[in-house]
């Protein structure tokens, strides 16, 4: 997420919003803050860079009544090209966000999708009393193989364009739902209410079989 992008929308909605970042092992997070300290917090983690996502949230006058609001983009292993970096890794990354809003805020509850899903529960097993609550939205937190057939093949050739790049985004994927199968215990250590919404239409995400 740009860092303008979030200034251009807080101006052009004429909102007092923050926009702040830290930097981790050489790693540069940017987020963006709403809302005062002495409400309890949200924070949304995703892979996607843009603004839009959070917009009605941002804007949404009973919500910031009773809410302080934080997003954070996270990349994701399984869209990173070469150098992939593990969901342990990724948890890490968003723990010291977590920890400020943490020492601010109470209660903080996380709200995340898909692949990030997987960082965000590593984190909580990890640092427990830090987050207070989780709802995970369509998580990508099963090892299945990816359902494959002939008209997605014949589609990602055309739409990913470059050969060597789609190759490493493939190995990316597969490195994740390898380390995906290895959380067993991770679900075991999450003590915390978890909200789970799964998206009917999402068939290629069934319903997960992981007891959180």
């Amino acid at each position: 997420m740009v860092e303008e992008q979030w200034i251009d929308f807080f101006a052009k909605h004429h909102l007092e919003g923050r926009v702040n970042h830290y930097t981790y092992s050489k790693k540069v997070v940017h987020y963006a803050s709403i809302g005062s300290d002495n409400l309890p917090a949200l924070l949304f983690l995703t892979d996607k860079s843009s603004v839009d996502l959070y917009s009605n949230f941002y804007k949404d006058e009973i919500l910031l009544k009773e809410f302080s609001i934080y997003a954070a983009v996270i990349a994701t292993p399984a869209f990173r090209a070469a150098k992939t970096i593990s969901i342990q890794q990724q948890s890490e990354i968003i723990y010291p966000l977590a920890e400020r809003i943490h020492r601010v805020h109470q209660p903080f509850f996380i709200i995340t999708s898909e692949y990030v899903a997987a960082a965000a529960c590593e984190l909580v097993a990890r640092h427990p009393g830090i987050v207070q609550g989780l709802i995970l939205i369509d998580p990508v937190l099963r090892a299945e193989p990816e359902n494959k057939n002939w008209f997605t093949t014949f589609l990602k050739k055309i739409l990913a364009g470059n050969k060597k790049k789609r190759k490493r985004g493939d190995k990316s994927k597969i490195l994740f739902r390898k380390q995906l199968g290895q959380m067993d215990d991770v679900w075991k250590k999450i003590q915390i209410p978890v909200v789970y919404l799964q998206s009917v239409a999402n068939k290629s995400s069934p319903l997960m079989d992981v007891q959180l």
